[in-house]
């Protein structure tokens, strides 16, 4: 029973890492200096 249940909780948490990893690379950069967010993005081309 218990190989079941660890199973299950892999499943689950890896079924939520891609989630997390979205959620964190869609959030802009807080606090930044106004000279930060004025700068132009290097790798948008």
């Amino acid at each position: 029973m218990r190989l079941g249940a660890d199973r299950i909780a892999s499943a689950v948490l890896l079924s939520l890492l891609p989630i997390a990893a979205l959620h964190a690379a869609d959030q802009p950069f807080h606090d930044a200096p106004a000279s930060a967010k004025a700068q132009k993005n290097p790798y948008a081309g």
